[in-house]
């Protein structure tokens, strides 16, 4: 349903910024299989049906387990995440990409994340959040 809204909604802005892939943000793997599934995946998968648009679930990775974030500061945050995302394959060159989280409280997942992505030859990153935490 946010997906589907999400391209309802963004999807002029979406094929203005000629955005070619969309990547959601990854659960550590153990966390994963906790939780059952990936909602950011979720919402990727389905903004991409809409837009005719690959969602890539494999190209960005955690390369390890994070506390989890919500009881941490702005700045244990940004350090908790410091390397914690990596890009396989080859990178991303030259891609513009639509980085899709479940929920924005200080922007340092979607920040790390999105550094990755630029390390790795992303031309553009723009971020989707669903939510707003404070």
């Amino acid at each position: 349903m946010y997906g589907r809204e999400a391209a309802a909604c963004l999807g002029k802005w979406i094929r203005q910024s000629q955005i070619t892939r969309i990547v959601p943000v990854p659960l550590h793997p153990s966390r994963q299989r906790a939780r059952g599934y990936n909602q950011a995946a979720l919402v990727a998968r389905e903004i991409g049906r809409q837009m005719d648009l690959f969602s890539d679930e494999t190209l960005l990775f955690r390369t390890r387990k994070t506390a989890p974030l919500k009881m941490l500061t702005a700045g244990e945050r940004k350090d908790a995440l410091r390397g914690a995302f990596q890009v396989r394959n080859g990178g991303c060159r030259g891609a513009r990409i639509l980085l899709v989280d479940d929920i924005y409280t200080t922007g340092a997942t979607a920040d790390a994340a999105a550094l990755c992505l630029r390390q790795a030859g992303a031309l553009r990153v723009y971020v989707l959040s669903i939510a707003i935490g404070g």
